[in-house]
């Protein structure tokens, strides 16, 4: 899911409500079913079922996974397939505010707000990882090419080109590092 301001999360679709109730509706169903079978066999045959739906709930409750709250589906736009960059591309929404803060090209204000480039969506081309953002002012393309390496560093990659894809539009074109001794 999109974490940040700085992502956008791309586009709704109108079944996205129905999708999101889906888990929940078929976890209740997965255990209601099942226990209440055995209910009409013995009342304590019931807690077969029960006890470790119970357990795996209270193991889960407040890491985010839980079962029985919806969550809305994943819209975001990534179309790399190679699975090293693939892997890299899903984890950019993470690296994309702190990336954009730590080169001077964003502000985050102390309620979360956030004013800078925003993430658009990502692909890959020739080995390396395409981001498209959408920036405010043509100025603020100027400022990317100007502190690549800064942002670089900050996107955790080996390097980063900056290229106008439109008005309002850029593209980074990331290389990635190569996985080896050292690097984490």
């Amino acid at each position: 899911m999109t974490l940040s301001p700085a992502v956008d999360p791309g586009p709704r679709v109108p079944a996205d409500a129905w999708r999101a109730w889906a888990r929940p509706a078929l976890t209740i169903a997965a255990v209601a079913v099942p226990a209440g079978a055995l209910a009409l066999l013995h009342p304590a045959a019931s807690l077969i079922v029960l006890v470790p739906a119970a357990a795996v709930a209270w193991r889960l409750h407040g890491s985010g996974m839980e079962p029985w709250r919806p969550h809305r589906p994943d819209r975001f736009p990534n179309t790399a397939t190679d699975p090293s960059l693939r892997a890299y591309a899903r984890d950019l929404r993470w690296r994309w505010e702190h990336g954009m803060e730590l080169a001077g090209l964003a502000e985050v204000g102390t309620n979360g707000s956030y004013r800078g480039p925003v993430l658009t969506s990502v692909a890959q081309r020739d080995g390396a990882v395409i981001a498209a953002c959408r920036v405010d002012d043509e100025a603020a393309v100027a400022a990317m090419a100007a502190r690549r390496d800064v942002l670089a560093a900050g996107l955790e990659a080996e390097s980063v080109a900056v290229d106008q894809a439109g008005p309002g539009s850029v593209e980074l074109t990331i290389g990635l590092r190569e996985a080896g001794e050292g690097w984490t």
